[in-house]
């Protein structure tokens, strides 16, 4: 799959100096990965932006960039890390949360930290979101240095919840829930709601959730000293039911686990077709993999975690020259090349990108970029909202978006659509079939009416699944879709086609 490259500065008016420490957040849950389109980025001293693409009267996306002015960032204070969430399923109610340092105090030559959390605890008449976003804000005073922040959903009193969770130079994870009646935050015990955060041996770099088998969680965390560890927890009783851990040489910079298979789930009904019954019924869980990158060393990424007493132990795989370029310092994992099949997205401190996939039962480098600057963050989300995902890199002298080339995309989208299109008559009959027991039991027993050789009425004979959409039409927006337009499992040769060749990325011409 080819990209085509759209290159800008995110920070204008701005020395690379101040830019070195850029961080970058997605606000996640609104239209997609990321807020109708839009990124937001910092640099380290006080001043937050916002990526939007904006269509003009032709059609035409353009990028605007604006710095957006949150409320209390003092004057030389620095921005550690940067989270944010949507606490409505069905409306725009977001959260933003960033961990600060003010200077040092020069009466006691002490540092100040806090933690802002800002929300349309008060909306304004007529003000866009990120701008109620930046005027309403609570803080919570830190009695340490602030890591990592992200977010997590628990259950407290039978509610469903949204909340913080910042990891602390005092080696301890800390818990910010909302307080709704005051309006604020406030923290809570850890240890009830996250007993996987229990006896941590140092400063914690780095966590990351697993969350697509039911009834469990399963959670990822690093450590400065280069403990890793992965714990499976059950939800019902929220305990510890098997834990994994591993040492390394040098400080993590990262964690995430993943499953080789993308997430995007084929049809019920298409899936009944283009199957074996035993594939079809889905084979059991999909084995779950963990990649870690650290300071020094090459990255590995471990296959086949152990998630039960008894299961063997994973299998450790060295990315080769991810450490020749210096520090990695991000990383992601998705499906770059629409393949049906997640890849390793590393970024460096040395100015490469480097891509890795699974060959066989190794994992090989299948491309790599170079920038001017180092890279600090990167990020595979729809930004443009054309139902393709695009590469996010952030350096320290701005934001690249690296574009799939639509040609392609839209070829690979066709070639999916054709296959399906091609199915003999029966095939089409069990589809049909299939679609209107999905639908409605009613739906069944008229079908089941039917008499031989006679067609029950289908509305023009299109099959529908349970978004009302055509079923040729339903893979054609699978291919399109955000995250990825591929199958989820191109390990069955009946799964959506795909190219019989791994796909190496190239880019177009520069179009910035």
């Amino acid at each position: 799959m080819k990209y085509s490259w759209i290159g800008h500065s995110l920070f204008p008016n701005t020395s690379a100096g101040d830019q070195a420490a850029a961080l970058v957040a997605e606000l996640r849950n609104i239209g997609g990965e990321c807020a109708g389109g839009r990124c937001t980025g910092l640099r380290a001293k006080n001043a937050v932006y916002s990526l939007e693409y904006v269509q003009d009267d032709r059609g035409f996306l353009h990028p605007t960039v604006n710095e957006i002015p949150f409320t209390y960032l003092p004057e030389g204070s620095e921005i550690i890390s940067v989270d944010a969430f949507n606490k409505s399923e069905n409306k725009e109610e977001m959260v933003v949360g960033l961990a600060i340092i003010k200077d040092v105090d020069r009466s006691d030559g002490k540092t100040s930290q806090y933690l802002n959390i800002y929300s349309d605890w008060e909306p304004e008449f007529g003000a866009s979101l990120l701008e109620t976003l930046a005027q309403n804000w609570r803080h919570v005073e830190l009695e340490f240095i602030p890591y990592q922040l992200q977010h997590a959903v628990v259950e407290i009193n039978g509610i469903l919840d949204t909340c913080f969770l910042l990891s602390g130079s005092d080696k301890n994870i800390h818990l910010y829930v909302e307080d709704k009646p005051n309006q604020s935050f406030r923290e809570e015990p850890l240890e009830p709601l996250f007993p996987e955060f229990a006896d941590l041996p140092s400063i914690v770099m780095w966590t990351n959730f697993y969350k697509d088998i039911p009834g469990t969680r399963i959670t990822a965390l690093a450590c400065e000293c280069g403990y890793v560890r992965v714990s499976v927890v059950d939800l019902a009783s929220l305990s510890v039911t098997f834990a994994w851990s591993a040492t390394h040489d040098s400080p993590i910079t990262s964690v995430r686990l993943f499953s080789l298979g993308t997430r995007l789930q084929t049809p019920g009904f298409v899936s009944a077709v283009l199957r074996e019954p035993a594939d079809a019924a889905g084979g059991g869980p999909e084995s779950l993999h963990l990649l870690v990158t650290n300071a020094l060393w090459p990255s590995v990424v471990y296959s086949g975690l152990p998630l039960a007493e008894g299961e063997p132990p994973p299998r450790r795989h060295t990315l080769a020259e991810s450490d020749v370029s210096d520090v990695v310092t991000c990383s992601c994992v998705c499906d770059i090349n629409m393949d049906g099949r997640n890849e390793i997205v590393l970024g460096t401190y040395g100015q490469e990108l480097l891509v890795y996939s699974t060959q066989g039962d190794e994992w090989m480098q299948i491309w790599r970029f170079s920038f001017s600057q180092p890279l600090l963050a990167v990020t595979y989300v729809d930004l443009i909202g054309d139902g393709i995902n695009e590469l996010v890199v952030l350096t320290n002298h701005g934001l690249h978006v690296l574009q799939h080339d639509t040609r392609e995309a839209a070829a690979l989208c066709l070639q999916r659509r054709q296959k399906l299109s091609g199915l003999t008559d029966g095939e089409l009959s069990r589809l049909l079939d299939a679609a209107l027991r999905l639908a409605s039991p009613e739906a069944e027993t008229a079908a089941s009416d039917t008499p031989a050789g006679g067609t029950a009425d289908r509305s023009g004979d299109t099959a529908t699944d349970k978004t009302g959409d055509p079923a040729g039409a339903a893979d054609s927006q699978t291919g399109t879709v955000p995250s990825s337009p591929s199958a989820p499992d191109s390990g069955s040769s009946d799964s959506y086609p795909s190219s019989d060749d791994p796909v190496t990325p190239t880019f177009g011409p520069s179009i910035s």
